[in-house]
C-alpha cells in the first residue's frame, strides 16, 4: 500500500496546487498517482478540488488504459468515471478531445452498470455525517458526481475555484 503522503507529493509533482506540499523527485506515474488521489480524496476535499486540474493538464498524455486498469484494480472505477465527467463539465473544449471520448465510454458502462445493479447516491466524502450534512449534499453535488452515484457538499463553483 502506497502511504497518502506519497501520493499526495506525486500529485503536487503532477501539477496539482496543495499548497504546504514539496513535489517528490520520483514521483508515481501519473495514472497510479490520479487514482490513488481519488482515495485520499474521500478524506480530503481539497484533494479532490485539484484531480480535475491535473487530469485536464494532462489530458493528451494520460494512458487512459492504464489509467482504467489501476482504477479497476483499486475499485475506483466508478470514482474515476466521476473525474472524468468533472473534468470535461468543468472545461467544455476537452469534450472533443481524448478526454470526451474516454467519458463517453465511461458513461456508456455507467448506463450497463445502472441496469445490472441500481443503487442509491452514496456520500463521496468518508468522513463523519449527520442529516444536516446529507440536506446540503443533496443540494450541491455537482451533476457529474450526482450521475456517477455520489453526494457531497461541494458545489461545482468549488471546483472551478481551483482553475
Amino acid at each position: 500500500m502506497v502511504d497518502e503522503n506519497k501520493v499526495l507529493r506525486s500529485l503536487v509533482a503532477h501539477g496539482a496546487p496543495l499548497a504546504g506540499w514539496t513535489p517528490r523527485r520520483d514521483p508515481l506515474p501519473l495514472e497510479e498517482t490520479l487514482v490513488r488521489a481519488l482515495g485520499c480524496a474521500k478524506t480530503n476535499a481539497t484533494v479532490l478540488r485539484v484531480l480535475p486540474l491535473v487530469l485536464a493538464k494532462h489530458s493528451m498524455t494520460v494512458q487512459f488504459e492504464e489509467l482504467k486498469h489501476q482504477a479497476d484494480a483499486l475499485g475506483f472505477m466508478q470514482e474515476l468515471g466521476m473525474l472524468v465527467s468533472l473534468t470535461v463539465d468543468l472545461h467544455p473544449r476537452l469534450a472533443k478531445t481524448r478526454l470526451g471520448k474516454l467519458g463517453r465510454e465511461m458513461d456508456a458502462r455507467l448506463d450497463e452498470m445502472k441496469r445490472l445493479q441500481p443503487s442509491a447516491a452514496k456520500l463521496f466524502f468518508t468522513t463523519a455525517t449527520n442529516s444536516y450534512t446529507l440536506k446540503l449534499a443533496e443540494a450541491r453535488t455537482p451533476a457529474a458526481a450526482r450521475k456517477w452515484g455520489f453526494l457531497m457538499n461541494m458545489p461545482e463553483s468549488g471546483f472551478k475555484a481551483a482553475f
